[in-house]
């Protein structure tokens, strides 16, 4: 009903771009898409549509009298632009146009694109390969030389800018670092031409530069030397005065037939234009009668430069122009009135440097006020002709309100987003080089010491570079307690790579081909025309990615349809397998998040069971990465701490603390807090689909790079009793997941460094493009997740999970019981992290009796008799799951999920039970749960902190001095045994026994230690020598524990499988290899 009432009959007025047939009026339903207009007017009205054409939609202001395009997409309607409009006027575009884009030096270059191009990628695209030009994104397109203010928006196609245009400039839009980009020729001539015409305009402010130099090297490239100069302006000045004796003869003329209406204006500017076509001399030297005085002077400097090529002064001439830090720069004249100040509003100029937001006076280059780029905060416009800009100082914190008045500030918008995208992308080469990486990492971790900082917004994952988006530069919110983050470098997975035509290796046919696939088929028997392997799996592999990557965009009107299609064309021979995938397609689709989830799903098992382990790999981490990447852009918009409010006011609070800490791996805390909330918010339950299936696709690669190792002959022994425990039909779990990147991650890493296990690794047939270090990256992501999902953190999350606290349902299919064995599963690693393990026992009967149970079930699909048994052994389960909810809901407390038998969680344990802040007890315990990476750039920050006190003690410290030293060694001493546990935990020492011993030591030593640093601090009455002493004593206490771990870590680092020799007599034959083949 609601789409009825909503749908409107509408007119529209459509013609074909560059026909001369009559344009087409008549009327449809608002609710009609794209493709389906087409459709109708090509077969109801005969239009001659050519195929693939576009839709463009033209809105005429009635106030303004300006005219604006939109494309409109095949899949959406015209509903959306009613309240602008009730009648429209469509154009119907060609699928592609020819455009002629000219240069400043006169370079024309002819090129065919898409319709739908954006400017962006046609800027790259020019860039990169005509013109040969670095930094393109400080350049933009536009539709007329003469109206530098109107660039054509990069993220818009050229045709809705004006689809009437075929011919665009190329031109430099921000000249802010120019000079970094001058190392090439073909830079330099681009840049100069460009340069010298804005030099060379009739409104150049040349009094602020040296100007005389510019002209003398403008002369030198025009005439070579001093004496060819001299002469040939001789003759220019001769040629001007006969142009100025004819135009006075015309204007005469023009005076007598028309009499005093003759234009003077128009004749002078036509005397100027005149002048400017014949002389070398810029306009505005010509009309200022003082300085052309000095002609003789400037034709002088010509000596100073006649020995120079032609690229040193072109190269001189822009460094002139780059001395003032505005030439080239956008002058916006606004009105504002000057912060800080008491004068009223004014009138005034808006101009952008590289570090400046700046208030200029009207046509000059005096600064009224200016502001750091990095303090502004914010920014939003209003309405057309309003913006507020809001920003902070260097003294103070609070959000100032800087509104300006334009006659349009959206082309203020566009300007000044476009120039934060192009500071953040040279921020980010800049940080290319190794010696400016490290010199900004010790920097930032001198400026970061104290608990305050670690516990509070600042995130201490910064320095780790890890496989992630990161956030923009400049957030559009209000965050008054924080600086504009620091710029970090790309990430590795972004939209750009995610190009299914690059998965597939075109050098390596000769590999291949004479590999088939099979030579037997059900219907048609024997084949003597086998299919060969590329041309068969090269197809699953491409028509399987490129369905995963329409239905992420939003491409596919019907993600299930197109999947059912797909599926049919790559159907297993194993008709318990062809079971599984009808039963997956009939998964949620409610939203495209269902849907994203049940498609990845499908093409996860058609990936795992059709293709070779690495080609499966491939195909699986392209999955992976393509829904990390949508992933990443709804986590962006969620408040997880606001989320786990609403299930249970300690977890919200809880997770507020957490993500101020940990902000880059949201993964699995997006997971857990997905999972906690998705009984009721329906939100959360599909976005919880989504994580499933990402985890899904990340074990799925993983079992398949175990399978390729174990096929070359790499520690096979260890890997192959891992994986004889996996199910015939394959699905996520948390237990194999975790034991299985923990033995993989050690080998990989050592498989990359040992030439020989390397070759025979990537030496199996293969088709797709495999990169070793992508092995690495998958790996890595899956021990950073199951590993995460055991910390103290997680396990208090898991206590909440509607789904470890109910009982599940009784299931028909194998996708069910595959739910339920996850959840078993779950319930059994949650078990045995509760309270240091004490209901280990019911945790392993959970494990067994869920792999028995998942075991039973798939066999019982092929065999009904086992349905009995099949009972009991689900009534067994479901009593295990019966029981481990009773015990999750009564270990939900804090306490409840730490391991007194560990040291670092025992002084955790006292810390909750103690009158200290919880707030910062719970900081602590999320630092206890990071990455060994983030816990040692803890503990190195809070030593320097307790280091730069002792060393700058005076008589007495201040309450907020001896609050920070406590507040670092309590951060410092538990990550000393939080590092130590790790060590012990993961088998490297050889005491036995003596661990716990030593672990006592260890936090002895830090007891008596932490109490000598309160006495030095505290004590008034302490002598100064002897403070000084015992403050030189702590330090060396301090060095020592801080060699101690770095012994530690180096160990653990260095826990990595030396292999001395491949088995190559095990890699199989490729029929082997392959499941069905």
């Amino acid at each position: 009903m609601n789409a009825q009432s909503q749908t409107q009959i509408i007119g529209i007025e459509a013609s074909i771009f560059g026909s001369s047939d009559q344009p087409v009026s008549t009327t449809i339903p608002s609710s009609l898409k794209g493709k389906d207009i087409i459709n109708f007017l090509k077969f109801s009205h005969s239009m001659k549509i050519p195929d693939g054409a576009c839709i463009i939609i033209m809105f005429v202001s009635e106030t303004k009298y300006a005219v604006s395009y939109r494309i409109l997409d095949n899949d959406k309607d015209l509903s959306q632009y009613l309240s602008r409009q009730k009648r429209f006027q469509i154009l119907l575009y060609p699928p592609k146009m020819m455009i002629h884009i000219h240069c400043a030096d006169g370079r024309v270059s002819i090129r065919e694109y898409a319709s739908t191009t954006p400017a962006a990628k046609i800027v790259e695209d020019v860039c990169k390969i005509f013109f040969h030009l670095n930094h393109h994104i400080a350049y933009a397109l536009y539709g007329n030389i003469n109206d530098l203010s109107n660039p054509i928006p990069q993220t818009k196609s050229i045709i809705e800018f004006n689809p009437s245009i075929s011919d665009v400039w190329l031109l430099r839009r921000f000249w802010i670092k120019a000079s970094t980009a001058l190392n090439d020729e073909s830079d330099i001539h681009f840049n100069f031409s460009h340069a010298k015409n804005i030099v060379f305009s009739k409104n150049f402010s040349f009094r602020r530069y040296k100007w005389e130099d510019l002209i003398a090297i403008s002369l030198t490239l025009d005439y070579s030397t001093y004496e060819q100069a001299k002469m040939l302006l001789k003759k220019e000045k001769k040629e001007i005065s006969k142009l100025k004796k004819n135009e006075k003869k015309m204007k005469k003329e023009k005076a007598k037939k028309k009499g005093k209406n003759a234009n003077d204006d128009s004749a002078n500017q036509h005397k100027h234009k005149s002048v400017i076509d014949v002389s070398h001399l810029p306009v505005w030297f010509i009309l200022d009668k003082k300085e052309k005085k000095r002609k003789n002077e400037i034709i002088e400097l010509v000596r100073n430069y006649e020995n120079m090529n032609i690229l040193e002064l072109k190269l001189k001439f822009l460094k002139i122009c780059l001395e003032n830090e505005y030439f080239g720069a956008r002058m916006f004249p606004v009105r504002c009135k000057i912060p800080f100040t008491n004068s009223s509003i004014q009138e005034c100029n808006v101009c952008f440097t590289e570090n400046f937001y700046c208030l200029l006076k009207k046509d000059t280059e005096e600064e009224l006020f200016k502001v750091k780029l990095t303090y502004v905060r914010k920014w939003k416009p209003t309405d057309i002709e309003n913006m507020h800009f809001f920003f902070i100082t260097k003294e103070s914190r609070e959000l100032y309100d800087l509104h300006i008045q334009a006659q349009n500030v959206f082309t203020i918008l566009d300007y000044f987003t476009s120039l934060i995208n192009f500071l953040k992308q040279q921020s980010i080469l800049g940080k290319q080089d190794d010696t400016v990486k490290s010199e900004k990492k010790v920097v930032a971790r001198m400026d970061k010491t104290s608990l305050s900082d670690i516990i509070s917004a600042n995130n201490i994952n910064d320095y780790i570079p890890e496989d992630e988006d990161e956030p923009e530069i400049y957030e559009m919110k209000n965050r008054q307690d924080s600086n504009i983050s620091k710029i970090d470098p790309p990430s590795k997975q972004t939209v750009e790579l995610l190009d299914i035509e690059k998965l597939c290796a075109k050098s390596e046919i000769d590999l291949t081909l004479s590999e088939y696939t099979d030579y037997y088929d059900h219907i048609t028997g024997y084949s003597f025309d086998a299919i060969p392997y590329q041309a068969f799996h090269n197809n699953i592999i491409q028509t399987g990615c490129n369905l995963l990557k329409r239905v992420v965009f939003q491409e596919s009107l019907s993600p299930i349809a197109d999947a059912t299609v797909w599926v049919q064309g790559c159907l297993p021979e194993d008709l318990l397998t062809q079971s599984v995938l009808s039963w997956l397609l009939q998964g949620p689709s409610d939203t495209i998040d269902d849907a994203i989830s049940t498609v990845s799903n499908l093409t996860a098992y058609v990936f795992q069971d059709k293709l070779c382990p690495l080609d499966a790999f491939v195909a699986l981490n392209y999955s992976r990465s393509i829904l990390m990447h949508y992933a990443r852009q709804k986590w962006r918009t969620i408040d997880f701490g606001e989320l786990a409010y609403q299930a249970d006011e300690t977890l919200g609070n809880f997770i507020k603390t957490i993500t101020q800490i940990i902000k880059r791996n949201m993964f699995p805390i997006s997971t857990l807090i997905f999972e906690d909330t998705c009984d009721f918010i329906p939100d959360s339950l599909s976005m919880l689909h989504v994580n499933e299936s990402i985890a899904l696709n990340l074990f799925f690669a993983t079992i398949a790079v175990a399978r390729a190792m174990c096929n070359a002959g790499i520690s096979a022994d260890v890997i192959q009793p891992i994986l004889s425990t996996l199910p015939v039909v394959n699905t996520y779990d948390p237990v194999v997941a975790y034991s299985l990147s923990d033995i993989l991650l050690p080998l990989v890493n050592s498989t990359i460094n040992n030439e020989i296990a390397h070759q025979a690794l990537i030496s199996q047939p293969h088709i797709a493009k495999l990169d070793i270090n992508s092995i690495s990256s998958c790996i890595t992501e899956l021990y950073n997740y199951t590993h995460y999902l055991t910390t103290p953190v997680a396990i208090f999350c898991k206590t909440r999970s509607p789904r470890l606290l109910n009982t599940p349902f009784t299931p028909s299919t194998v996708p069910e019981a595959a739910y339920i064995f996850q959840i078993a599963r779950e319930s059994a690693v949650t078990l045995w992290n509760i309270k240091g393990g004490v209901q280990s026992a019911l945790a392993q009967e959970i494990s067994w009796a869920a792999i028995e149970f998942y075991s039973l079930f798939t066999e019982a699909a092929r065999d009904p008799s086992l349905a009995e048994a099949l009972g009991g052994v689900f009534k067994f389960l479901l009593d295990c799951l019966e029981h481990s909810s009773i015990i999750i809901k009564d270990y939900h407390e804090f306490e409840d999920v730490l391991d007194n038998f560990e040291a670092s969680e025992a002084v955790l344990s006292t810390l909750i039970g103690s009158n200290e802040d919880s707030k910062t007890t719970m900081s602590l315990i999320a630092m206890e749960s990071s990455s060994p990476e983030h816990r040692s750039i803890a503990l190195e920050e809070c030593s320097k902190e307790i280091d730069s006190q002792l060393r700058s003690l005076t008589d007495k410290c201040t309450e907020e001095e001896i609050s920070k030293v406590s507040d670092a060694f309590r951060v410092f001493s538990l990550m000393i045994l939080s590092i130590q546990n790790e060590y012990i935990n993961k088998g490297l020492s050889n005491s036995g026994k003596k661990d716990a011993a030593s672990l006592n030591v260890t936090r002895g030593k830090l007891t008596d230690c932490g109490n000598k640093l309160l006495t030095v601090i505290k004590d008034e009455k302490m002598d100064n020598d002897e403070r000084r002493k015992c403050a030189q004593d702590l330090i060396n206490d301090l060095r020592e524990f801080s060699v101690f771990t770095q012994e530690l870590q180096e160990a653990t680092r260095e826990k990595e499988i030396v292999i001395t020799k491949v088995d190559t007599s095990k890699i199989k034959p490729y029929e082997q290899v392959e499941k069905h083949d």
